[in-house]
């Protein structure tokens, strides 16, 4: 349950005509998975074990009976789906306090696949959510963190053991798959003494790392397979979950390994360093699967620092810096995480983000015999697109990265139309599609050139190729004029006038020209938005050029004869405010994205006054 580094991105070579082979181990062939537990819907909190009292991380929340959290409103249940959260604040001799629950398995489980589905999970200042496993006489029984973030912090899969079953991971089987570094830079010692700096092993991908805030607004399922020889953890987004888990007929040696985001190889690392993992099928005992909600204590609390978007941040940065109250890890009656969710104010914003959703959580063992057969799936995910006609050709590598050569890179969902992206956009010959690279969405790398022998294996890549016919040149366009001429591949900032989304070049050069007051303009292919836009400006000198893939600006843009010239201001592109005043402060560009984003993160969206000129000259498209 600990500290959170950052790590890295997935690698591996397939070529995209081979039937995709496992990188990782899988479990036995002669074995399949049955369902042996499952909490689901109304019955969700049936074969659950309610923890009851003040947690033992130093917390301030109180843990309720089955009976007293459903009389609170802590739990409720439907036919799909089942909800955990926080109650109400109420005084103690040792300060404010919050209602919660911790629900685990009545039963342990040794070598399981085990899997949550989650429509929401809880973030927030102070909150500090977890789904996780342990077994008896920590920490020799072992303990596994599968989703665990605090505040702000972002979160991490982790593993934790003792003296009398220690496990130290083979670097090389860790990362022989994707690159995977121990996040808690223990060298992949799974060995665990916090009061001698030992933190446990936490080998975890980039996907596996993301911010609090991307976990509550992507709603996925997260999966452990156990075996006697390794440990898996899989992340799938809403999308992409397989469709045999609904049917209870898993198999994830054929899931596709791009989804996992954290691996434990315990007999295949002593095999390699005898004495490194002595006892690979008992690394941990039989384990209970627990959800907890905790506030404050000896992480979210010794991490509390309000963010500008955080609900009365400036008020609370005033009480701690004037030394009204302490940071602590522990709860006691000045601590400033424990009065600062104690507050009455802050109950309208924990009850609409500190929640667990959850459609199931189920448990599967294996079992002799072949595998049943699976199920048609409803979600056809094609390893390597169709390509387009006329624009991709048949070139494309899968789990393959074409290295260097970048024109511009932007957030794309599919190499489909990251490739159509690659056939309009001038300049560019190949593309890259990469699922996971470090950003919080699949991003799209367009390129000048690529060819088999500048490629990289790096698994949750799709890289190709586009083929262009030649055209003719047009006829040359007197500078000034719509139709050509323009300047490709450049930025002009500043001078704003107005901005709306338009297809292409040629339709916002005429927009300027019909515009009163534009006498340049910036066409840029994608910019943030998602979608081409067009940027009316006053001017476009030389001095504010700067070279943009994808942008297309002119300048000097001339009336067009007898035409009516419209008036237009500057837009109301608006920002996030935690204040009651609508002043905006900084923030994560998360959460200063949108609207929508701003809600996800606690704030409420103030439309930006019109910008004066000064500001307007600073102002980068």
């Amino acid at each position: 349950m600990k500290i959170v580094f950052f790590a890295a991105i997935p690698a591996l070579v397939l070529a995209s005509n081979e039937t995709q082979k496992n990188c990782y181990e899988v479990a036995p062939s002669n074995k399949h998975y049955a369902l042996a537990w499952k909490a689901q819907g109304k019955h969700f909190f049936d074969d659950l074990h309610f923890t009851t009292g003040a947690g033992k991380t130093g917390g301030s929340v109180n843990y309720l009976d089955k009976n007293s959290a459903f009389q609170h409103g802590i739990i409720n249940t439907s036919k799909h789906s089942a909800k955990m959260r926080v109650g109400k604040a109420f005084n103690t001799a040792s300060g404010p306090r919050r209602h919660s629950v911790k629900v685990g398995t009545k039963k342990r489980f040794k070598h399981f696949l085990g899997v949550l589905k989650y429509k929401h999970v809880p973030f927030g200042l102070g909150v500090w959510p977890a789904f996780w496993t342990v077994g008896k006489n920590w920490p020799e029984g072992g303990e596994l963190d599968v989703l665990e973030y605090a505040s702000h912090e972002g979160q991490q899969v982790s593993l934790h053991t003792g003296a009398k079953n220690h496990c130290k991971l083979s670097a090389h089987e860790v990362t022989k798959c994707m690159e995977m570094p121990d996040s808690n830079g223990m060298d992949y010692n799974c060995y665990t003494n916090y009061g001698k700096g030992q933190l446990g092993c936490a080998p975890t991908t980039f996907a596996g790392q993301r911010p609090p805030e991307y976990w509550s607004d992507h709603p996925g399922a997260l999966a452990i397979e156990w075996t006697e020889r390794f440990l898996k953890v899989y992340y799938f987004d809403e999308a992409n979950i397989p469709d045999d888990l609904d049917s209870e007929t898993p198999t994830p040696e054929a899931w596709d390994e791009k989804w996992i985001i954290s691996y434990f190889p315990f007999a295949a690392s002593n095999e390699e360093h005898p004495g490194w993992c002595p006892n690979p099928e008992n690394v941990m005992g039989p384990q209970q699967l627990i959800l907890n909600i905790e506030l404050c204590g000896d992480w979210a609390g010794s991490k509390w620092q309000p963010w500008d978007q955080d609900p009365y941040a400036s008020e609370w940065r005033g009480k701690r810096d004037r030394g009204e109250c302490k940071v602590h890890g522990y709860h006691t009656g000045n601590d400033c995480c424990g009065n600062y969710l104690g507050q009455s104010k802050m109950d309208k914003y924990l009850d609409k983000h500190a929640f667990f959703d959850i459609s199931y959580l189920k448990i599967f063992q294996l079992k002799s015999g072949p595998a049943p057969e699976p199920k048609p799936m409803r979600r056809r995910r094609r390893s390597v697109p169709v390509p387009t006609p006329g624009t991709c050709t048949k070139t494309w590598w899968e789990d393959s990265d074409c290295d260097g050569k970048d024109l511009f890179n932007t957030k794309i969902d599919s190499a489909n139309d990251c490739c159509e992206l690659c056939g309009n956009t001038s300049g560019c010959t190949a593309f890259t599609h990469n699922v996971f690279d470090g950003h919080l969405s699949p991003t799209c790398y367009l390129k000048t050139h690529c060819s088999s022998s500048t490629l990289l294996g790096k698994r949750g890549c799709t890289s190709g190729t586009v083929e262009k016919a030649p055209t003719p040149p047009p006829p040359p366009t007197p500078a000034g004029m719509c139709g050509g001429n323009y300047l490709e591949n450049t930025d002009c900032y500043g001078g704003d006038i107005s901005n709306m989304a338009m297809d292409s070049a040629d339709d916002c050069c005429k927009e300027c020209s019909e515009t009163d007051g534009c006498g340049a303009f910036t066409h840029n292919v994608v910019d943030g938005h998602g979608k081409p836009y067009c940027y009316l400006k006053k001017s476009c000198k030389k001095s504010k050029q700067s070279r943009v893939y994808g942008a297309t600006s002119g300048d000097g843009i001339t009336p067009v004869p007898g035409a009516r010239r419209r008036r237009r201001t500057n837009p109301n592109k608006g920002c996030c405010s935690w204040a009651s005043s609508n002043v905006c402060g900084k923030t994560t560009d998360y959460c200063g994205a949108n609207g929508p984003n701003c809600e996800v993160c606690g704030g409420h969206w103030v439309p930006g006054a019109t910008l004066d000129e000064s500001e307007e000259e600073d102002l980068i498209v």
